[in-house]
């Protein structure tokens, strides 16, 4: 069975935050790419790298520069998601600001976000 373009969606990426508190901070930590966003509360923390997400992915887009897209945190960072008790998904989407004038899409349109 053949399928065009149009009718075939594109495949949802999945990405592992871990949110933790240090001293007076919320640190949000994506360990695919190593992004960290740091803020006043755990809500913050967690808008602030999902925007951080976006501005990544966005960016790698349209300067085809999917190479650099992913830089895998430290290990020790990975054994705090190991050793997570929870891990709560949401979905965001990924698309280009509208007034930026772009052919590129993203391989993706959704990301699935992992939080812990």
């Amino acid at each position: 069975m053949a399928f065009s373009n149009n009718n075939m969606q594109k495949p949802l990426l999945r990405l592992n935050i871990i949110i933790h508190q240090d001293d007076n901070e919320w640190v949000a930590h994506c360990l695919e790419m190593d992004i960290v966003a740091t803020n006043t509360t755990a809500k913050k923390a967690e808008d602030d790298i999902i925007d951080l997400i976006k501005t990544q992915v966005i960016y790698a887009v349209e300067n085809n520069n999917f190479d650099n897209l992913f830089k895998s945190a430290p290990p020790e960072a990975w054994s705090q998601l190991r050793d997570a008790h929870r891990c709560e998904s949401k979905i965001i989407k990924i698309s280009p600001p509208k007034a930026k004038t772009t052919h590129r899409k993203p391989p993706f349109k959704e990301v699935e976000l992992c939080f812990a």
